[in-house]
């Protein structure tokens, strides 16, 4: 009694020191140098531009972190990791060409890891990718070809099995996504491996820099005495962590699953102690079987909506629209909420695939107006929708329409 009383005691001036810490931004670096963001272009192709960033010491042989967006923004990649990457040195690149739709990605790939040796003579054997969303795929895909260090796929997870090397998945909880990395909480899951899934609150987007952070030491776990120090450091932190996100209780899971994997032989007891409470508490059974009904429901009505999508009317879609709409605007279960939160999101997805299919030729210009009008109905603000919009009226020979569809796509932020 005594012990676990002491027990929880440290666990709460430890937390007090985690919220302290994330409120005046005063986190310990381990990494006190880091490079202004530059941009290059490979020698041998000058349209295979990137952004890049050196953090550490330029003495020091840099682990090589290369990062592909889903829209081919290599300074946004960059900026994320740069934050996030206070372990160890390294050379931080973001691609600007590779991106969704990108064809020969893996020989894009291959010259920019050759373009940046040439160039930084400094630049270590290990490789880290890191991709979000369709770059996630790019990047997954490209480590079960060829060797890498490690992989962290954010927003997407594994398309197939399981790479040879570390391996580290991040999604949000609101993320259409979420199924693909989701895993049921079990005992089982404690013990050493070289996959972890990880969570946070959100959808669709690039992780806060504390959920990067925690793959970067799962990846780097063991390369040098220093981010040993820091993995175990963050174990004793997450452990900690895991009584204050009871009421989110994954995320409780969670915290504990990635404690487990970053300590210390030694402190890995009290992490399985702490997983097997909470397992056997009774919310939290209820809680994991309740969103294990929730994403059986998503993936039935994914299933019905890719059939429906080719065939609805317009009176279907605003039914449906209007259903995940007002449960996400007045439920008062989180679970419910994020489970229509990635209805929705999938929704958005759905429509933006179909659309760019059929806006490639002429035809179907009934369904491509209802597709149309439920996007908007969705996302009434996405760029990509205006675009499919400019397109529809171009080929309908409504010109004007078709250009100020056009200059709105190009307001709510479309690049190309």
């Amino acid at each position: 009694m005594l012990y676990l009383s002491m027990r929880i005691l440290l666990q709460c001036c430890l937390l007090c020191m985690i919220l302290l810490s994330c409120a005046t931004g005063n986190r310990e670096s381990y990494v006190n140098s880091r490079g202004e963001i530059q941009v290059a272009r490979c020698d041998n192709d000058t349209a295979n531009s990137y952004h890049f960033c050196e953090v550490g010491e330029s003495n020091d042989s840099l682990l090589l972190i290369l990062a592909i967006d889903a829209h081919g923004d290599g300074n946004i990649a960059v900026t994320r990791i740069k934050e996030a990457c206070d372990i160890t040195s390294a050379l931080i690149v973001g691609s600007d060409l590779i991106k969704n739709g990108y064809g020969n990605f893996e020989a894009a790939i291959d010259e920019l890891i050759q373009d940046v040796r040439s160039k930084h003579t400094n630049v270590g054997d290990k490789v880290i990718l890191i991709g979000f969303s369709g770059g996630a795929r790019m990047a997954y895909t490209y480590s079960v070809k060829k060797p890498v260090y490690g992989l962290i796929t954010l927003g997407a997870g594994p398309g197939g099995a399981l790479p040879n090397c570390r391996y580290y998945g991040i999604i949000g909880l609101e993320d259409f996504n979420f199924i693909e990395l989701y895993q049921r909480p079990e005992i089982g899951q404690f013990k050493l491996r070289d996959f972890q899934a990880d969570y946070f609150r959100g959808g669709h987007m690039w992780p806060p820099v504390q959920e990067l952070r925690d793959g970067l030491l799962f990846i780097c776990k063991g390369i040098n005495e220093g981010t040993d120090l820091q993995c175990n450091a963050r174990s004793r932190e997450l452990l900690a962590l895991s009584d204050s996100l009871r009421s989110s209780h994954i995320l409780a899971w969670k915290s504990l699953e990635k404690a487990y994997q970053l300590a210390i032989d030694e402190e890995r007891g009290d992490i399985l102690e702490s997983a097997k409470v909470l397992a056997k508490d009774n919310a939290f059974r209820v809680r994991v079987e309740n969103l294990e009904k929730f994403l059986e429901i998503e993936y039935n009505l994914r299933q019905e909506y890719v059939d429906m999508s080719m065939k609805a009317d317009l009176d279907y879609w605003k039914s449906e629209i209007v259903r995940i709409n007002e449960q996400i605007a007045f439920s008062s279960n989180t679970l419910q909420i994020e489970h229509n939160k990635r209805i929705k999101g999938f929704l958005g997805i759905l429509f933006y695939s179909r659309l760019q299919k059929l806006s490639q030729k002429k035809g179907n210009e009934r369904l491509k107006l209802t597709l149309l009008q439920a996007f908007a109905m969705i996302e009434p603000k996405n760029p990509d929708m205006f675009y499919f919009k400019s397109l529809y009226f171009s080929t309908v020979n409504e010109i004007d329409s078709a250009s100020y569809y056009l200059e709105m796509s190009k307001r709510q932020g479309l690049k190309e």
